[in-house]
């Protein structure tokens, strides 16, 4: 819950910082107020980090609030530009990371969730729902 809530007032702050770059100033509980809808939106939708349907709904707040439509898309544009550079910098080396332990570091992780992790009896269940039969594949007859 610390980490969330930190993570959101870093959010508020970078955005004005964004803002006040562009040299617009917005009242600091607007941009609280806009990136939680925004980040609900996002979550509600599905998208991948809620590309598209985040910054939509942010664009939407920010007018309805009373910032300027073309401060609103240029601070909410820049703002989520920055958000997924900083993503990929810090994903991308850590997934590199990851991946380079190799198989074997690995080996501990668990899948989370899954036939693996349940009764063989389960497994057979679906085997057979499906058709599987014998446990050989379908082919022709001979």
């Amino acid at each position: 819950a610390a980490g969330g809530l930190a993570f959101f007032i870093f959010s508020v702050v970078a955005q004005l910082l964004v803002f006040r770059a562009l040299g617009v100033t917005i009242d600091p509980w607007v941009a609280a107020v806009t990136i939680g809808l925004g980040a609900a939106a996002g979550a509600l939708t599905g998208t991948p980090g809620g590309f598209g349907t985040t910054e939509a709904a942010m664009i939407g707040c920010y007018v309805a609030l009373g910032v300027e439509r073309v401060d609103a898309v240029a601070g909410t544009m820049l703002f989520r530009g920055l958000h997924y550079v900083l993503v990929l910098v810090l994903g991308l080396p850590a997934l590199l990371a990851f991946e380079l332990r190799g198989p074997a570091a690995r080996q501990g992780a668990r899948p989370a969730s899954g036939l693996r992790d349940r009764d063989p009896s389960a497994r057979e269940g679906v085997e057979g729902a499906l058709g599987s039969g014998g446990g050989s594949p379908p082919g022709p007859a001979a």
